[in-house]
């Protein structure tokens, strides 16, 4: 569908640097990445706004690198909505039809299908002025769907909307995406929108692609400390590496006391490497006393010092261990460890669980 081979653009001090990347029919690739990181530059790059320095652009077997934006077949909803004023629902959505040369009974019912599917037949003789946010926003995506372009453009298309909003509007993405047989190339910086939408997340860092994978390959291991940070993971530290009757372990910087996390032997580190760490807070049990019979290679004793509840099903519990270390366990593990601040408890984990990002 979309091969992008060895990018480089220039825009003044700023750089695009050897993106390569493709997406296959049916994809949905979402594009994260901090501000200032190039995701929007990435897209119009891909649409045709900007022509890049080197490399290529392949669409659908076809050389599209210099291609103009007109002719590339690709459609593209923006971060704001970009209604006509003067014209209503219908009038903007059949705009885009009149454009791309659609007789006026085909018109009619790619109207009618997609005012139905995304909820807003009621809304049709309303102008731009008279739709809520929300509303304007899905009308940006209709027109977008109502084409036979098969790739889809989305520049952080629910900025400003409300987050039942935006995810409603996400899910009818997803549904969008398989009932008219859509790619989508989405940029965001709102993770949950990611892990939501995407089957892969292209992670962008100072112009370059800091990683190529599924969420689920993301969540499980970041590979860096970039993308541990980025994504808010916790239990991150760095430290050295030891060797010990053929067990590998791990001595954390600026503990308070002498601490030793094992490591998987398969890791095959070298005696006094420097390396950085993450565990996942879900992968840390807690325990009022040490596990004798479990087969997790680390448990450390600590103490409570903080307890974050919210809305969620989950609390996050931070003990000190010598090190700060935080788990996340449900409300009912909470209430029948009677969790509170002050008291001692087991942080327990596998040595599998630990993941080097650095």
């Amino acid at each position: 569908m979309l091969k992008v081979n060895s990018i480089r653009l220039t825009l003044g001090k700023f750089e695009l640097k050897d993106i390569t990347f493709s997406a296959s029919k049916n994809d949905s690739i979402v594009i994260l990445g901090p501000s200032g990181s190039g995701k929007t530059s990435l897209l119009k790059t891909i649409l045709g706004i900007y022509s890049p320095n080197e490399g290529t652009i392949v669409y659908r077997g076809k050389d599209i690198t210099y291609l103009p934006l007109n002719k590339r077949q690709i459609a593209y909803v923006p971060q704001k909505p970009t209604l006509f004023p003067h014209m209503t629902v219908q009038e903007n959505l059949e705009y885009a039809l009149i454009l791309n040369h659609f007789p006026k009974e085909e018109r009619e019912k790619r109207i009618n299908d997609i005012l139905e599917f995304m909820g807003l037949e009621e809304k049709r003789n309303r102008l731009p002025k008279n739709l809520s946010g929300g509303e304007a926003h899905r009308i940006s995506i209709a027109r977008a769907l109502i084409l036979d372009f098969p790739l889809i453009l989305l520049d952080e298309p629910l900025s400003g909307v409300d987050r039942r909003k935006a995810r409603e509007i996400i899910k009818l993405l997803k549904k969008a995406k398989e009932v008219y047989n859509k790619t989508i190339i989405y940029v965001t910086h709102n993770i949950g929108d990611a892990t939501e939408l995407a089957n892969k997340v292209i992670i962008l860092n100072n112009g370059q692609i800091e990683r190529f994978a599924t969420p689920e390959d993301i969540i499980e291991d970041p590979k860096s400390q970039f993308i541990a940070e980025f994504f808010n993971f916790e239990n991150i530290f760095s430290g050295t590496i030891y060797h010990e009757e053929n067990l590998t372990f791990f001595i954390p910087e600026n503990a308070n006391k002498k601490i030793k996390i094992f490591l998987s032997d398969d890791l095959k580190l070298k005696p006094n490497q420097k390396i950085t760490i993450t565990i996942r807070p879900e992968d840390i049990i807690l325990s009022p006393k040490k596990m004798d019979f479990t087969s997790a290679r680390n448990c450390f004793e600590g103490k409570v010092v903080e307890i974050i509840e919210n809305l969620s099903s989950n609390v996050k519990v931070v003990l000190d261990c010598g090190i700060e270390i935080t788990s996340v366990i449900t409300r009912t593990s909470k209430r029948k460890l009677d969790i509170k601040k002050g008291k001692e408890i087991c942080a327990i984990f596998k040595a599998s669980s630990v993941y080097i990002i650095d």
